[in-house]
């Protein structure tokens, strides 16, 4: 009780309305988080109609394609802002790596303006397209918010442009082990999974590394690590919905929910293969705006 109110009371009046003020408030949170539960409910239920028809129909028209194609195409996409040196340096040096090489690269500015577009240019690879949005996503204001979707636009654009049978995603600042690529497209194909995903190690401190990713795809704690997911092309029909935040989740955990109810085929991989290190001149991770692209 720190309002002018509760500075102001007899302090035996105060003592003796504490805890009746304590269970007021409490009774508070669980009704906002209450209401929260019943609006991400409505939400997930309505995504669940629209999109359970459209994966049952992209199935039937696609499904079959998977089980023969041997050595198909993979689409990994990448949206980016004013990271030009670190998107090349890290994100595609890691893709041009791999051991799996029958992929392209699409990678979607979120309306950069640095030098992003020059130095994809001047690495001259038939493989890679950019395309940079004419002007950056319009984003909530308070940074945790604008955290937990920024570059939607420019993922869902990606997404648009993608040719191949498979799709595998990469922040711009993580970086793919070598066979990350080929170690997930042969897992998903021998299980026959529409999604798979591995874990990830992510460093949080200059000696530090922590290990993310785990079973429970689409559980209310997100167990998926973005970059480490490879799916097949029809699964672009879930699209990633800029207005997660109200719901109090980030972008991507919000579309694996979505992918969950509608019934989507997902495996895990207990294994590592995507690095998430710290960026140059940084000793920690965190959660602020300028954390996600």
């Amino acid at each position: 009780m720190t309002s002018i109110v509760g500075r102001m009371l007899p302090p035996r009046l105060k003592a003796a309305l504490i805890p009746w003020y304590d269970r007021w408030l409490g009774w508070q949170r669980g009704r906002a988080n209450d209401l929260r539960r019943l609006r991400r409910e409505r939400a997930l239920r309505s995504a669940e109609r629209r999109e359970r028809p459209q994966l049952e129909q992209a199935r039937a028209l696609f499904g079959t394609l998977f089980t023969r194609e041997d050595q198909p195409l993979i689409s990994v996409t990448i949206a980016t802002y004013n990271r030009g040196q670190l998107l090349e340096e890290r994100a595609i040096a890691s893709v041009l790596a791999q051991t799996y090489q029958n992929f392209e690269l699409v990678i979607v500015g979120d309306g950069c303006t640095d030098d992003t577009a020059e130095r994809i240019m001047w690495l001259n690879d038939p493989r890679i397209r950019f395309y940079n949005l004419p002007q950056r996503g319009k984003y909530p204001e308070n940074p945790q918010h604008r955290w937990m979707v920024a570059g939607t636009p420019a993922i869902n654009r990606a997404f648009d442009e993608v040719r191949g049978s498979w799709v595998a995603h990469l922040d711009d600042d993580d970086v793919y082990h070598p066979e990350h690529l080929e170690t997930l497209l042969h897992f998903a194909q021998a299980q026959g999974h529409e999604l798979a995903y591995s874990r990830m190690a992510r460093q949080v401190g200059p000696d530090e590394w922590l290990d993310f990713g785990g079973p429970g795809f689409g559980g209310e704690v997100n167990s998926v690590p973005h970059s480490a997911v490879l799916f097949r092309r029809y699964l672009t029909l879930f699209r990633f919905d800029p207005g997660a935040w109200r719901l109090g989740w980030p972008v991507d955990h919000h579309l694996w929910i979505r992918m969950q109810r509608a019934g989507v085929n997902v495996g895990f991989l207990d294994q590592q293969t995507v690095s998430s290190p710290l960026r140059p001149n940084t000793t920690q991770q965190g959660s602020q705006a300028e954390d996600r692209t």
